[in-house]
């Protein structure tokens, strides 16, 4: 307040003037650069996340996953690979609207972050993909997690009152990585074990109508 409110030095001097111009405009630099580092930092954010659900999308998940590939590298320590895919989106989209199908890609979004620790990943992989990432996971932690969240999506369903279900069908896989550039080929083969999941169930489904 005493350089703002005081006119006297400025009276006696150019040279303490300038350097209080100076100071003001470096003041205000400083203000610019924050506030453009928090625009940079939100359009980062933007980057990475899926405008519907607000978890990653696939970038953002190859992006966070490295360093909790590189610490499970470092520690040697196993990690779980679960590949979700919404079940019947088209019928969805097809008889009750895209807005309705939008929901059903929410809520399984909403059930998976739900049971995400703050170390684990869970991103949007496509329209009705979802891809989660354990770490420090075994065979039967991740069979509970897949159990727990068909589990949830039963309520949400008891709950909704929808005209449909939300239901999923998952494929996983645990690994060790002695390299980052195997994560992409155990997602694959998650996915792969997911449309087998997926065909099992719709095999089962048939079964059942025939009886």
């Amino acid at each position: 307040s005493i350089i703002c409110n005081s006119d006297f030095a400025m009276e006696k001097s150019l040279l303490y003037h300038t350097w209080l111009m100076n100071i003001s405009n470096a003041l205000e630099n400083i203000r610019k650069q924050n506030e453009l580092k928090i625009v940079v930092n939100r359009l980062d954010k933007l980057s990475a996340s899926d405008g519907l659900t607000g978890v990653l999308n696939r970038h953002g998940f190859f992006r966070y996953a490295k360093n909790a590939v590189s610490d499970c590298i470092t520690k040697k320590c196993k990690m779980a690979i679960i590949y979700f895919d919404l079940d019947s989106l088209k019928f969805i989209n097809d008889n009750f609207g895209h807005e309705e199908g939008d929901a059903a890609i929410k809520a399984v979004a909403d059930t998976i972050v739900g049971e995400c620790r703050k170390e684990d990943l869970c991103a949007r992989f496509g329209g009705d993909e979802f891809v989660f990432l354990g770490v420090n996971y075994s065979e039967e932690r991740a069979l509970e997690f897949c159990n727990t969240i068909n589990k949830k999506l039963e309520k949400f369903n008891a709950s909704s009152n929808r005209p449909y279900k939300v239901m999923t069908s998952h494929g996983y896989y645990i690994f060790t990585l002695q390299e980052s550039g195997q994560l992409s080929e155990f997602i694959n083969i998650a996915d792969s074990r997911m449309y087998k999941n997926k065909y099992e169930k719709k095999k089962q489904s048939s079964l059942n109508i025939n009886e």
